[in-house]
């Protein structure tokens, strides 16, 4: 089964549907977001709920998550890995050759072939196929070179069970209770709870300046206003790593 997308720039995209008997709905990959079907058969990301009192944040910076938890936000959220494909050379050197230029191209040396223009046919020939071989390893490389850049790897230090383990970052989960080291480069999207550390945000805003990033406020005493003290994207961006 496929699903067709209509993006917000106006583009189609089909999306292979998977179907799996592991109590899930049925899930697509856009975008390297997945999303699942709900009863509808609307869309919806699996996307983590940031928005909880701050103490559900310092409870779980305690402990980290469970087994169980991690096992079920795996199934639920995939992998932590942006894999960005690659076209083969044949998909490209299709694409390539229905380019209107080389369509005029082929058009073209066919008629100065009829008229008996052989030679000049051959030479024309012979350098529509050269620049479209560049083109095509050109193109290639460029591919390969942008998924090289999104793949990235690192051994990570989370909390799990009340213990210190080090995983692969393709493991980690929404959820997980980051130890954080100087020098740290980590492919994900965190809130800093406790500590605070400096943030190199050029690649992201231009700032050439590094960035002092704060930790959540400690939780309030009283449990009415733990109810009320959600975390704001907005306003704790400061917390964001």
């Amino acid at each position: 089964d496929s699903v067709l997308i209509f993006g917000s720039d106006g583009q189609k995209t089909v999306a292979k549907l998977v179907r799996k008997d592991d109590g899930l709905p049925p899930h697509f990959e856009y975008r390297h977001v997945r999303h699942y079907l709900r009863r509808d058969d609307a869309p919806a990301p699996a996307v983590y709920q940031i928005r909880q009192p701050v103490a559900v944040y310092h409870q779980q910076a305690v402990t980290g998550l469970s087994n169980d938890d991690v096992e079920a936000r795996q199934r639920l959220a995939g992998c932590n890995l942006v894999k960005v494909p690659v076209k083969p050379y044949l998909v490209l050197l299709v694409e390539e050759v229905l380019n209107p230029f080389y369509v005029f191209q082929v058009w073209s040396v066919t008629i100065w072939m009829l008229d008996d223009y052989v030679y000049y046919a051959m030479c024309v020939a012979c350098i529509s196929v050269s620049s479209a071989l560049i083109s095509l390893v050109s193109t290639r490389r460029s591919l390969e070179r942008i998924s090289d850049m999104a793949y990235h790897q690192a051994d990570v230090r989370v909390l799990r069970n009340s213990q210190a383990l080090v995983i692969s970052s393709q493991d980690l989960v929404p959820g997980d209770v980051v130890l954080l080291s100087p020098q740290d480069v980590i492919p994900a999207d965190l809130i800093l709870v406790c500590g605070s550390v400096i943030v190199d945000e050029s690649m992201l805003t231009g700032e050439a300046v590094p960035v002092v990033k704060t930790a959540l406020p400690p939780a309030s005493a009283s449990e009415k206003d733990h109810e009320l003290e959600l975390v704001c994207p907005i306003r704790d961006k400061g917390c964001a790593l």
